[in-house]
């Protein structure tokens, strides 16, 4: 599950950045085609941008074998979900997997170092 969430992470900062540009030129068009009164919703493009930023930086933590000892960070999880705002629906699953994953009790011990969990695992 902590991959699945890793992978889904990174993939969605790489969408947030798209999202981020597309949302600045639309705006932009806007704001040129209303003679300048549109360009009043251009910082509206910061949120996905930084949202992008921040994924790709935590991504690479989340991945790492063997974990360390760390937490599932809820805060990027609530910035995904309200990502859902910007009409991404896969900021909303991936916070919604990044809460279960966070309150998990087998991935907050694989988190923690105390166990490994393996594949073949049938808990």
């Amino acid at each position: 599950m902590l991959n699945a969430y890793a992978i889904m992470t990174l993939i969605d900062g790489i969408f947030n950045l798209l999202l981020s540009v597309g949302c600045a030129g639309y705006f932009c068009l806007v704001g040129i085609a209303s003679m300048g009164i549109g360009l009043i919703c251009v910082p509206l493009a910061i949120y996905p941008l930084v949202l992008g930023i921040l994924e790709i930086v935590q991504f690479p933590a989340l991945n790492r074998t063997p974990p360390g000892r760390r937490d599932i960070p809820t805060w990027l999880a609530i910035m995904q979900l309200i990502g859902v705002l910007f009409a991404n629906p896969l900021a909303l699953a991936t916070g919604i997997i990044g809460l279960i994953a966070g309150n998990d009790p087998k991935v907050l011990g694989y988190m923690a170092g105390q166990h490994y969990l393996s594949p073949l695992d049938p808990e």
